[in-house]
């Protein structure tokens, strides 16, 4: 067995388990939302930052977005909705929020016709500068799926 300075290889062992298993009195004690970096500075939790940059127009084929901060409305090519939960990201960048979506048809609106639309959950993700967006409405009834661009303005066609 080889000796390192006087101790065993057992005993250097030991005592960096313990080391690593005894915390000083302050370690743990404090609850803080900030993480270390690893360079002796602290960054804040990315979520504030996420949760802003949902806010603003998003736009792709056939999809219009344009998203507030206790909601969303949506403009489609034959229909609307609106996102009545604020849209909030999760650690992964995933959310779900409920809403309305009505379809629309050509001509005017009749005077019994619906005009808040069916409940809906409006769920997705976003990477970067891309949203990925699944509806489906009460019943299990998808309505769509959509790719959508931050800061770009949606190429809808109305029908007509």
């Amino acid at each position: 067995m080889h000796m390192i300075r006087g101790f065993s290889g057992r005993t250097v062992c030991l005592q960096m388990a313990l080391l690593f298993f005894v915390q000083s009195p302050s370690c743990g004690s404090q609850k803080s939302k900030n993480s270390s970096t690893g360079t002796g500075q602290t960054q804040q939790s990315s979520f504030p930052k996420e949760a802003t940059q949902m806010k603003g127009q998003w736009g792709g084929q056939g999809i219009s977005m344009d998203v507030g901060d206790d909601g969303a409305t949506v403009e489609f090519d034959c229909a609307r909705g609106t996102i009545t939960d604020q849209i909030v990201l999760d650690a992964n960048g995933k959310f779900v929020a409920k809403g309305f979506y009505l379809r629309e048809h050509p001509g005017p609106t009749r005077q019994d016709e619906d005009v808040k639309g069916k409940p809906a959950t409006y769920s997705g993700s976003v990477h970067d500068q891309t949203m990925a967006l699944e509806i489906v409405l009460e019943g299990n009834e998808r309505a769509g799926a959509y790719s959508l661009t931050r800061g770009k303005s949606g190429r809808i066609r109305k029908c007509a």
